[in-house]
């Protein structure tokens, strides 16, 4: 055969040992010219193999045949392999199967050379204060032993999503439904709403707007982070951090601006539903005898309107009048108060009051917060590590 040469001729009979390849040679010399044009195209591994040999060469016997007949086609596949594991990566399947079947045939997995591969080499050097090594070595624990191989065993951590929707979940059922909150804004929009008119009336209608609008906003970010947990949605960032906000026990920036408060999400609920409560039985049984001014979103707009309504009532400029605060003693009065309003909820803090006097006096500021002993209850240090336990010497309140 002209072209490959004589040392390309030797290693094409050699194949025919294989039994898929018995009688190239013949084939080869009966049909010179088809192949001469085969083994001197440009691409000769995307021409049809001349003769029969086209519907009986699979893409390894083809690799064979360029590996005798062209072998300058198969140096500088880099691109090609290149290609390959990025593909395997992007759909997610392997490149080359050997890989996994070494793997799998191994008699037991090495998983504390692997810790330590990867916890010492390769994040190691990265990791160097001690505390974080714990907790890196904590995790590396959980993720490279047995239980990780073991058959149906997950890895995804689905944990911190199943709490999030727990939280929406019970945050929602205590909030109103729409048309609960409706009826009360009809109730407190009509006229003698609440039984008080003017500047009472404005003020309840505007508190229950408010709510409506914060119970609308939080069943729309529960809606839409369960739709992006099942995946449906795309996440923002707005509602990243509103996600971290509940997780963490906090009232996320969006809801807090509707209803202000320093405290904790459980908390914050708690307050903003008993504000609710009192806003709804306002709207439909009339005005409180007592009203909690913690329970208002603008409690300074609920002031103002007692003013006016006093001011209206005495037929005097608003101007000219002020609060006179009395502090009420025994019982709590089952009327509402025929001039300015009854409220409660107010703290006093760094002074006290003395009941007997009528007066401010110095409070005590002794105080003190009890031990806590120290027992594990026979759980591992890794279960502590991994719940990011600690004793603090303060606390926030």
């Amino acid at each position: 055969m002209c072209g490959p040469g004589k040392a390309a001729w030797e290693e094409l009979k050699g194949l025919e040992g294989l039994p898929s390849f018995q009688g190239i040679s013949d084939s080869v010399s009966e049909e010179e010219a088809a192949w001469r044009a085969w083994a001197q195209a440009q691409e000769p591994e995307a021409a049809p193999v001349p003769g029969a040999w086209h519907a009986i060469t699979s893409p390894l016997q083809r690799l064979l045949l360029l590996s005798r007949l062209r072998p300058d086609r198969l140096p500088g596949q880099e691109d090609a392999a290149v290609a390959a594991v990025e593909a395997g990566a992007r759909e997610g399947h392997w490149v080359a199967s050997q890989l996994v079947k070494a793997h799998a045939e191994a008699a037991e997995v090495p998983w504390e050379a692997l810790r330590c591969l990867v916890g010492e080499a390769t994040y190691g050097g990265r990791v160097t204060d001690e505390r974080d090594r714990r907790v890196l070595a904590a995790h590396l624990g959980r993720l490279f032993c047995g239980a990780a191989a073991a058959a149906g065993a997950s890895l995804a951590h689905t944990q911190g999503e199943a709490r999030l929707l727990a939280i929406t979940a019970e945050l929602l059922a205590q909030v109103p439904m729409a048309p609960e909150l409706d009826a009360a804004m009809a109730a407190a929009a009509a006229p003698g709403g609440g039984r008080a008119g003017g500047a009472l009336q404005a003020v309840l209608s505007q508190e229950l707007e408010r709510h409506a609008a914060l119970a609308a906003r939080m069943r729309a970010d529960a809606a839409a982070l369960e739709s992006v947990m099942g995946g449906r949605s795309f996440d923002t960032s707005e509602l990243a951090n509103c996600a971290k906000a509940l997780l963490a026990g906090q009232v996320p920036r969006a809801w807090s601006h509707l209803y202000t408060s320093t405290k904790a999400l459980a908390a914050w609920m708690r307050d903003l539903c008993k504000g609710l409560a009192q806003l709804t039985a306002w709207a439909t049984a009339g005005p409180p005898a007592v009203f909690w001014l913690a329970g208002f979103s603008h409690p300074s707009a609920f002031l103002s309107a007692v003013l006016q309504t006093a001011a209206r009532r005495a037929a005097v400029p608003v101007d000219s009048l002020a609060f006179e605060c009395d502090v009420l003693t025994g019982d709590a009065p089952c009327e509402p108060a025929p001039s300015g309003a009854h409220i409660k909820g107010l703290f006093l803090q760094g002074a006290g009051w003395d009941t007997a006097a009528g007066c401010l006096w110095t409070a005590d500021p002794s105080g003190f917060v009890a031990g806590v002993p120290l027992r594990d209850g026979g759980a591992s240090a890794d279960h502590w590590t991994l719940r990011g336990t600690a004793v603090l010497l303060t606390l926030a309140d």
